[in-house]
């Protein structure tokens, strides 16, 4: 993959990563205010559980991505 495309996926990546970051941290609030609440909790955390898991996915391919850039200078 030539350097150009390298950055490419890299912008793309990140804005994967800070999205998840985002959907990670709303949903771990609406776990605590519904658990505070008294209702069950057990479908929004297991959501809760697929987004940490898609953001660390994301920032894997992030990682990757970083050092196939450096490599590449």
């Amino acid at each position: 993959m030539d350097r150009e495309m390298l950055m490419e996926h890299l912008s793309q990546a990140e804005r994967h990563v800070a999205e998840g970051m985002t959907h990670v941290e709303k949903q771990r609030t609406r776990v605590e205010n519904i658990a505070r609440d008294g209702h069950d909790i057990g479908g929004h955390e297991a959501l809760l559980r697929q987004f940490e898991e898609t953001l660390r996915l994301h920032t894997k391919i992030r990682d990757q991505l970083q050092r196939q850039l450096a490599q590449s200078q």
